[in-house]
């Protein structure tokens, strides 16, 4: 019993000193760079395609989504305005997302497989919430672009949505995280995101009446683990 009191009393003293130690990083400010990466789950409204003729919107329980989940890598180079009394941080960040597949059936497409590359481009800024401890909880926002590229394959000849289309949108993000000085210089982060890469560029195809194919809201749930060194 009494070495067992003897280990929950180290592991507390452990806690202890983490939560207590000096803030490190997170308070001195100054130009970082940072590499993050982690998990998420892409959604979007489906696989819209309506005639121009009768302007019917046929994206109901005919279109279902393959795969949605995969990983996002990137890095960011930013500023900490700790060093001047301010507990804001703001950085240029560049994603890449792993690829979101779609597959689609209606009666006017048939079969529509589609696949989208995204990469995001962002203007992210930060307020930390000082604790006096070696953790720092965040709140952040983006703003910036999303760059789609989606390559569309279908088996009607009639409507002929093959081929590569770009687009470039409007992209926004929202989060929170905590993060976590382990040196001096370095701040290990941890952080969820909810982010919106707008719509995949709007096809048109012939057949009886002019069709269209489109992708809408495409979004993702991110949970992101990033590594920060401050200079």
């Amino acid at each position: 019993m009494k070495k067992a009191h003897l280990v929950i009393f180290a592991v507390l003293a452990l806690v202890a000193a983490l939560a207590i130690g000096p803030a490190y990083a997170a308070d001195k400010g100054g130009v970082y760079v940072s590499v993050k990466g982690g998990y998420e789950t892409k959604d979007s409204s489906g696989g819209t395609s309506d005639t121009a003729a009768a302007a019917t919107n046929q994206n109901s329980t005919n279109s279902f989504r393959d795969r949605n989940s995969g990983y996002t890598l990137g890095g960011a180079l930013g500023y900490n305005f700790a060093g001047m009394g301010l507990p804001v941080r703001a950085e240029a960040e560049y994603l890449y997302h792993s690829q979101f597949k779609l597959h689609s059936t209606n009666s006017t497409t048939g079969i529509v497989d589609a696949k989208y590359d995204i990469q995001t481009g962002f203007a992210n800024f930060y307020y930390d919430i000082k604790t006096g401890t070696s953790f720092t909880p965040y709140v952040g926002a983006g703003l910036g672009v999303a760059w789609i590229n989606q390559k569309v394959s279908e088996n009607s000849a009639a409507v002929n949505f093959g081929g590569n289309h770009d687009t470039t949108n409007f992209a926004w993000n929202l989060g929170a995280g905590v993060g976590y000085s382990l040196t001096d210089n370095i701040v290990i982060d941890l952080g969820y995101r909810y982010t919106s890469f707008g719509d995949a560029k709007k096809i048109t195809g012939a057949a009886i009446a002019t069709t269209h194919l489109q992708t809408k809201d495409i979004t993702a749930h991110e949970a992101l683990l990033g590594l920060r060194y401050q200079f």
